[in-house]
């Protein structure tokens, strides 16, 4: 079995922090020491996500979410939201808070993911034999229109259908 070459390169600077760049897995490199680059270590923020500080050329810090920075530097913004705005976007995960690139996705405010819709006992039942199929929960949001949240309790069974649609 032969792996599939990705295409493109591995790791790209951080446009507004220039001594830093952003590997397609998550690793943020410091080249303040040009003769000795290094990998910042990141910490947890509440919801999981993973945080690294970086200083700007005039000695600013910022906290910087990891995943972010993974995606406007590697994840292409889709068509449909193409006339918004990074400040406009959430990066969100397909599946855990795994910061590789190809576990992110861009989504508006008002995406599905954070939406409420209730499904009938019917579609929570397709909801669990799909998942037990191998469905991941990004494709019963997709399929669904549900909240990941909504979603993971139906499938733990923490939560009853709800209101017929």
């Amino acid at each position: 079995m032969q792996l599939k070459q990705e295409q493109g390169p591995i790791t790209k600077r951080i446009p507004e922090f220039p001594d830093y760049e952003v590997t397609k897995g998550g690793a943020v490199i410091s080249h303040k020491n040009p003769s000795k680059p290094r990998r910042l270590k990141a910490r947890l923020n509440p919801t999981g996500g993973q945080l690294v500080t970086l200083t700007d050329a005039d000695r600013n810090s910022k906290a910087c979410l990891v995943h972010r920075l993974v995606a406007e530097a590697f994840v292409p913004i889709p068509k449909e939201l193409a006339d918004r705005t990074f400040a406009e976007l959430f990066v969100r995960f397909k599946s855990g808070t795994d910061p590789y690139y190809r576990n992110l996705f861009w989504s508006d405010r008002l995406g599905p993911q954070r939406s409420f819709t209730p499904v009938s006992d019917e579609k929570a039942i397709e909801m669990r034999e799909l998942h037990n199929q191998g469905f991941t929960v990004a494709a019963l949001i997709a399929k669904f229109g549900c909240s990941d949240s909504y979603i993971r309790d139906i499938l733990k069974g923490r939560r009853k259908a709800g209101a017929t649609e």
